[in-house]
């Protein structure tokens, strides 16, 4: 769900396994004012390096079947740089502030702490 030049505010995303917003292409994708609760597989992720993400002021809260050991228990956004025929990783632009994080004070402090997870050519999260 989602797509070029979008906004999506206001919203309850509860008991989701895969139907949480995945961005599909460029433009600007704009999340505000959600409670995001009880994920399974993805919080926010998708888009490509020309994709310019606004995650702002959302309320998450993992539920009984987010995995909270696993890193997508703290997730806020996974954006994606799969699409993209560079030969290097590019991700789009992200402005992801304000968002808070039911139990991890650390990643509701910082959002870029754990709660923005880039994958790496070999598949694993990047640091940032």
């Amino acid at each position: 769900m989602g797509g070029e030049n979008c906004m999506l505010a206001r919203n309850l995303w509860a008991d989701n396994t895969g139907r949480n917003p995945s961005i599909g292409w460029n433009g600007v994708f704009n999340f505000i004012n959600n409670v995001v609760f009880n994920w399974h597989h993805r919080s926010t992720d998708g888009g490509d390096y020309t994709s310019l993400y606004n995650i702002i002021n959302n309320y998450y809260k993992p539920g009984p079947v987010t995995e909270k050991e696993d890193p997508v228990g703290h997730r806020i956004l996974k954006p994606e740089s799969g699409r993209s025929k560079l030969p290097y990783k590019v991700f789009g632009r992200a402005y992801v502030h304000g968002n808070i994080m039911y139990g991890n004070d650390r990643v509701t402090k910082d959002n870029w702490d754990g709660g923005v997870q880039m994958e790496g050519i070999d598949g694993n999260l990047m640091s940032l």
